[in-house]
């Protein structure tokens, strides 16, 4: 009957998507933290590799 309800029952549908969209965002946020740790690290070093051997070329 209250799910039938749209009318008094309104906080129940923003709940659902609020719950729906914190579930994977934390999951995302944790997964992410980790992974992008190394990441960047290991990107910035070849870009600072990459850099310095197009200058060495350059000379």
């Amino acid at each position: 009957m209250s799910a039938d309800s749209p009318g008094p029952q309104g906080a129940s549908d923003p709940r659902e998507k609020f719950r729906h969209l914190d579930a994977p965002l934390a999951a995302d946020q944790i997964t992410t933290s980790q992974d992008v740790s190394p990441i960047p690290n290991e990107k910035d070093d070849r870009l600072r590799e990459t850099e310095w051997l197009l200058r060495v070329a350059s000379s």
